[in-house]
Parts: C-alpha cells; structure tokens; sequence
C-alpha cells in the first residue's frame, strides 16, 4: 500500500476539478500514485481514509515541503502545506469534530 500525505498546494493547480477544501484526508491505496483524478474520482477505485486535518490547521503549522513531478507521490511540482502523520486526526477524533461541527451548523440556522 502507499499513502498520500495531507497537504494543500498553495499554488491551487487542482482549481479546475478540486476546490480548497475545509478538510484534507491522509489516505493509503493500492499501487503507486499515478492518474489521481481517473482512478479515484472517475472510476471510483476503493482507498482507505486514516486521518484529517483542518485547513486552518495545516496552514497554522506552517510546515512547508517542496514537491517535484519527479517525486513518486506528486504529479506537479509545487510548495505544499504538508501535516506530519502523528499530527493529524485519525478518524474517531474526525468523526468527533465532524458531529460538534455539524451541530454548530444546525445550531445557527435556528
């Protein structure tokens, strides 16, 4: 299995197909990374979700890593906003979040 790491482009070169987000995943898939796009949202290829984290999170830590199309994991070259994987959410701690966030949502639209 290999896994894509949370980060967020700063550069935005997925604008076309793939809005910023609120939350970014941390997910493992079978095989290297390649074809994002075709293999997992037009051909709905399964992945497996381990963790979360906010975008105001991610951009509050600041870390930075500089990523290649040479390097296995990317397909444009980019300064990304990247989240260790001891720091992100795993999915109990999501799913926590999640339901406080939604009935804050629910709470407002009273």
């Amino acid at each position: 299995m290999y896994y894509s790491g949370t980060h967020y482009d700063q550069k935005n070169y997925k604008t076309n197909y793939e809005p910023m987000k609120d939350f970014y995943a941390r997910v493992l898939f079978e095989e290297a990374k390649y074809d994002v796009k075709n293999r997992f949202i037009e051909k709905n290829e399964p992945f497996y979700l381990i963790g979360f984290i906010s975008v105001k999170e991610l951009l509050k830590r600041d870390y930075h890593k500089p990523l290649t199309e040479k390097d296995a994991t990317n397909l444009m070259s980019g300064d990304y906003y990247v989240a260790p994987i001891n720091e992100i959410w795993d999915i109990a701690m999501f799913k926590n979040v999640a339901q406080k966030l939604d009935a804050k949502i629910k709470r407002s639209l009273k």
